[in-house]
Formats: C-alpha cells, structure tokens, sequence
C-alpha cells in the first residue's frame, strides 16, 4: 500500500500496516483546570459567556474542508448520521455529495464541537449553519504507477491531483452562500507530510497560499489543526493568515496534546501555534462513539 492509499484509509477508519513514528517532546505549562468542564460552562459565565449574551451563531455561516464529511440526516442513512449534529449542506469538493459515502468518525465529532444540539450539551455555535466539504472521499482512485516511474516522482504525482482537490474545496467553501458570507472555516484533517513529499512550511505550498489570498479576499477566518493523529505538521498549517490551533492532554492540561506535533516550526523558526487551550475533549456523536477529541 502506498503512503498515499496508507493515508486515506487511516482517515476512514480502515485498516493500515504499522507505522514507526518519533515521539514529540511535551511542552511542560502551567497546570489549568484538573478536569474538562462540560461545554455550556465552557460557553457560559464561567468561560466565554456566549449564553448568557445568546450568541447561539444564529445567522452566522461557518464552513468545514475535511478528508470525510459528518453525515446528513435525511439524506445519509439513520446509521450514518446523528439527529442532533445537522449541516446546513455538504459537499463532496464542490459538487454534490453520494449518499452514505465519505462519512467520518472525525469530521462527524469536529461538526459535533461546532453544532452540537444534544439535550444535554451544545456545540459552540449549536444556532450557526455548516457547510460541509470533503476533498477526497474515501472512493478516491489512486493514479496507476508507471513501470518506470519511481516511487518519489509517483509520489509526487499523487501530491499534484490532492493538492488541486484540496485548493477546490476550499476555494468553493469560501465563496459567500447566497448573500451570507462565510464567516469561518476549519480545517482540522492532517494532510500528510510524507504523503504531500514534507513541503517546506514556509507558507508558500499551493494550499497554504491559497488559505492566505481566501481570507483577504472573502474576509474569512481560516482555523487549521496543528498536527493531528501524531503527525508532523504540514500544509496549511503553515499559512500566515489562518489561525493555528492544538490542544492540551486531558490529564492535568499541562502539556501539549500527543495529537499535535509541537517541535516542528516554519521558515525561520516561526512558531506556528496561535492558540493553545485545553482540546483534548469529547463528544457523543456518530454511532454512540466519541469523536471529538481534536
């Protein structure tokens, strides 16, 4: 299997051969809160008081570029979606989705922080409308490799056609819906150094500049993981206009979450994380599993 179709089927939940990975230093901070609390304290008096002042997101359009999609119900499978996290759309690039395909585990839980309408607990913005994009999908067919070809310059070739999907989507989200502008979007997926040939994260990668001229033009936030799965950082996460994110362990909240790859930096040692905050957390979403932890 190649790093390539290693990737995309670890995103879907399927299974991949072992891969040896280097173990990332901890950040050692301050110790925070000895607990997670739950999400309305996190979005009441006690955090940011969006509650209290009813800033529910109503009206306000946010957007998601994942390599998977959450599910939509009515349209997905009862199986394959949840009842209390529901998209405004979802795309499949920027064209229409295949029912009951690309759904992920994780962009169902990245929904589920965002939208979350649960009984009990809330998304941050649970009144904002999700639009939803995948830029693979799990179907995608992986270019046949020439007899000649090497495995470097395949790689590369296979890097082009993701990168061109990706620049797509994100490119299509961004643009308003209607009249309403898109106010924000996440890109919490790991695009893969080894798969991408570990692009230099000096903010010049197709991806990265393409994040960086979206924001100006569409007056848009752009919010990127910082590493994700234990994965050193890659495109975007190196744009100069987005802004970088990644999580504390859920134990004491006092290093850096192992999901996040803190040691690599940019160009001149940038450092690339904007916000640091307690991320290791999770919600009852897709199938009764817990998804949102990133």
């Amino acid at each position: 299997m190649s790093p390539f179709r290693t990737f995309i089927a670890r995103w879907f939940g399927r299974p991949r051969p072992a891969t040896r990975g280097r173990r990332l230093p901890p950040l050692t901070l301050c110790p925070l809160e000895d607990r997670v609390v739950p999400s309305d304290a996190t979005a009441g008096a006690a955090g940011i008081n969006a509650r209290d002042l009813n800033l529910t997101g109503a009206g306000v359009l946010i957007g998601q570029v994942e390599l998977g999609r959450p599910g939509w119900p009515d349209f997905d499978k009862a199986a394959n979606s949840n009842a209390d996290v529901i998209p405004t759309k979802v795309y499949r690039e920027d064209k229409a989705p295949v029912a009951d395909q690309d759904i992920s585990g994780h962009a169902e839980g990245v929904a589920a922080i965002m939208i979350y309408k649960g009984a009990a607990d809330k998304g941050v913005a649970p009144g904002a409308s999700l639009h939803s994009a995948t830029f693979v999908g799990e179907n995608f067919k992986e270019p046949e490799k020439g007899a000649n070809e090497t495995e470097k310059d395949f790689l590369a070739r296979v890097t082009a056609i993701l990168l061109d999907k990706s620049v797509v989507t994100v490119q299509a989200m961004a643009q308003p819906k209607g009249n309403s502008p898109v106010r924000a979007i996440n890109i919490s997926t790991v695009l893969g150094a080894e798969a991408l040939g570990n692009p230099a994260l000096d903010g010049t990668s197709l991806l990265s500049a393409a994040v960086d001229y979206l924001t100006v033009k569409y007056d848009t936030l752009f919010v990127i993981a910082k590493g994700n799965d234990n994965k050193p950082t890659s495109t975007p996460a190196d744009s100069y206009n987005a802004l970088i994110v990644a999580g504390l362990d859920r134990v004491g909240f006092d290093r850096v979450g192992k999901f996040n790859d803190l040691s690599t930096l940019g160009k001149n040692d940038r450092r690339l994380i904007d916000v640091l905050a307690p991320g290791d957390v999770s919600m009852p979403v897709l199938g009764g599993g817990n998804f949102g932890q990133d």
